[in-house]
């Protein structure tokens, strides 16, 4: 494909020729859409991901064809899911890799009321005599 990014001088890959930047362009890409992270995806193209950032700062197209990729690979993970049938373990997979992969998927940690609730009914329990936090206990019991 072309030269190991081992032992290459910085800048290399922006000096490219054409068609060899597209191979590089398209090896991204491709780890893109199979899952990869932007920076796995560069070094397993063997390109810093510093200097692909800048080859996509200079070519806007570029960060769209990124954009496209994470989509197509977001669709797919959903047929994964959505498939279930398979096996669930597939669909789970999915659903791991788009949480990971795609912020708006990430699992989202939610503390309840209820569990405040509870933590504020324990720390009254602890802090005032039995007969004030009996008064309090019977507040919170009318108004849940």
């Amino acid at each position: 494909m072309h030269k190991p990014l081992l032992g290459r001088s910085p800048g290399v890959y922006l000096r490219m020729k054409f068609d060899a930047k597209f191979r590089v362009r398209s090896a991204v890409l491709d780890g893109i859409e199979k899952g990869m992270p932007f920076q796995s995806a560069c070094w397993a193209a063997e390109v810093d991901p510093e200097e692909f950032q800048q080859d996509i700062d200079e070519h806007p197209e570029l960060g769209s064809a990124i954009q496209m990729r994470r989509a197509r690979l977001e669709s797919r993970l959903l047929d994964d899911i959505r498939k279930g049938g398979r096996g669930l373990s597939a669909g789970k997979a999915a659903l791991e890799i788009l949480g990971r992969s795609f912020q708006s998927w990430a699992p989202k940690n939610v503390s309840t009321l209820a569990k405040q609730f509870e933590d504020a009914l324990e720390d009254c329990e602890k802090t005032f005599e039995p007969e004030v936090f009996e008064k309090i206990a019977r507040i919170f019991q009318r108004h849940s």
